[in-house]
Order: structure tokens, then C-alpha cells, then sequence
């Protein structure tokens, strides 16, 4: 790197430290000032310490499988009654929580264009829950739940897309976002009853053109997951073109709808 190339950005680093000083950052999830925080340059930069310690779930027993939290009992199969009952195809979930409280309103907030901030921060803490909780082995690639080009276009981001960038710079797992592509115009899964979700997402996932996943292990990204058809319908094309484990990584596990 040549001198000026060095002085420039040493200048860009000076001002955007200075301005952090001058303008603290406002929390992405409450508004908040965040001089609180200034000191984890890491991550997090733009959430309160109130809110990030809201968005991590109380301490309590999680189904390995599919994230369902479940009691304090014996589990020799190491899953819950839902997984034995559905057999989902995807292998492993983690999530920050239960969707309720803190956790649901962030996720409801992260699916408008002007929260992108707070999906990219959200997606920071998942990485720190995979961190702590991580899958083995460990994934190859990192995926978002894709959406239809057309709605992408109408709500002009995605925020899966949001979140799985920031998860993979935390992982240092590579993204590869046009992997899975999603081919129909899909009724939002929320709006329909949990026995008319499978066929929703029934044939609506494809592997993206050229891409090869024989023997990878592939962890899928998104916001929320209430009865897993999504996560399963994408997690059965990946099995089918060879993956070898599919894994999940979701803001949230809902528990009210199944």
C-alpha cells in the first residue's frame, strides 16, 4: 500500500471516530443514545445494552433440532415431540428465543427498508449464539431464506439478506445468497393456518443455477421459524442435490402456532 493510499484512510478512520464522539450512535431497536456501547467496536455498535441483553432468551432447555423449547426432562433422541412427530429435513437449529416480547418486535421491525441497521446488529447476536452453540461439523456456506425477485423488488430489501451478511462476517463462513432461489409468488406464511403452510412452500424452492453442494453443509438464515416448512421444503432441495447436513440459524423459534 502506497503512503497516501495509507494517509487517506487513515484520515477516514480519524473522522468516522471523531463523528462517533461528536454524534453517538442512536440504539437501531429503541432510539436510544449508545455511548454505552462504544466500547465493542466489534459488534453491536448500534444497540443499547438494554436492548441487546432483551433480545437474548432466558436461560432454558432448546430442542437441538429445531429450536422448541421443551422441559426440564430426560431427552435420550435429543429432540422434541414436534421433530419426532415431523421429522424436519433440516439437521440442526439455533435461534435467539421464543417469539414474544423484545425479540418479536425486533423481527417485525427488520422486515421494513429503514430498520436494515437493526437487522444487520440482530444478525451479530445470532452469530454469537451459533459461537457459543455451534453445529458440528461446521457449515460450509452460509444461505438467507431467499425471497421472490418480484417481492424483493416491491419491498426493496430482504432481511434475510440483512441478517445472514453480518452472521457471515461474524462466522467468517462464506455467503452465497442466489444459492437457493425461490420461483412462485408466495401467500405470506403468517396469513395461513400451520396445516396449509407445507403446501404454501410445496415446489417453491430451487438450487440456483450452476451451483454444486454435494457433501457441503449448508446453514439457512431467517427471521423467524413457527412451524419450519420453509426452513424444511428449502432443507429437502438441499438434501436432494447432496448436501450433507442442512442447518438453521433464526432470530426466533414461534411457539403459537403449531
Amino acid at each position: 500500500m502506497n503512503t497516501t493510499r495509507w494517509l487517506q484512510l487513515k484520515l477516514i478512520r480519524s473522522a468516522s471516530v471523531a463523528a462517533e464522539l461528536l454524534f453517538p450512535a442512536a440504539c437501531a431497536s429503541c432510539g436510544d443514545l449508545c455511548e454505552q456501547v462504544a466500547q465493542l467496536p466489534h459488534r453491536s455498535r448500534w444497540l443499547c445494552l438494554d436492548c441487546e441483553q432483551q433480545l437474548w432468551s432466558k436461560e432454558g432447555n432448546f430442542c437441538p433440532r429445531c429450536a422448541m423449547p421443551y422441559p426440564d426432562l430426560p431427552n435420550p433422541e435429543g429432540t422434541c415431540v414436534t421433530c419426532r412427530e415431523r421429522k424436519p429435513a433440516y439437521d440442526a437449529a439455533r435461534t435467539l428465543g421464543t417469539y414474544e416480547g423484545a425479540l418479536r418486535q425486533a423481527v417485525l421491525r427488520m422486515k421494513h427498508r429503514a430498520y436494515e441497521i437493526l437487522a444487520q446488529q440482530v444478525g451479530d447476536l445470532l452469530a454469537e449464539r451459533v459461537l457459543q452453540s455451534p453445529f458440528t461439523p461446521a457449515p460450509d456456506v452460509i444461505v438467507p431464506v431467499p425471497m421472490h425477485w418480484l417481492k424483493r423488488l416491491w419491498q426493496g430489501t430482504n432481511h434475510a439478506d440483512s441478517l445472514a451478511t453480518s452472521f457471515s462476517a461474524a462466522l467468517k463462513v462464506p455467503l452465497v445468497s442466489d444459492l437457493i432461489r425461490c420461483k412462485k409468488w408466495l401467500a405470506k406464511q403468517h396469513h395461513l393456518p400451520p396445516s396449509e403452510r407445507f403446501d404454501n412452500v410445496r415446489h417453491a424452492y430451487a438450487l440456483g443455477w450452476g451451483f454444486d453442494v454435494r457433501g457441503a453443509n449448508v446453514l439457512l438464515v431467517d427471521d423467524v421459524v413457527t412451524t419450519g416448512a420453509t426452513t424444511h421444503a428449502i432443507a429437502r432441495v438441499l438434501k436432494k442435490a447432496g448436501a450433507e447436513r442442512v442447518y438453521v440459524a433464526a432470530v426466533a423459534r414461534s411457539i403459537g402456532d403449531l
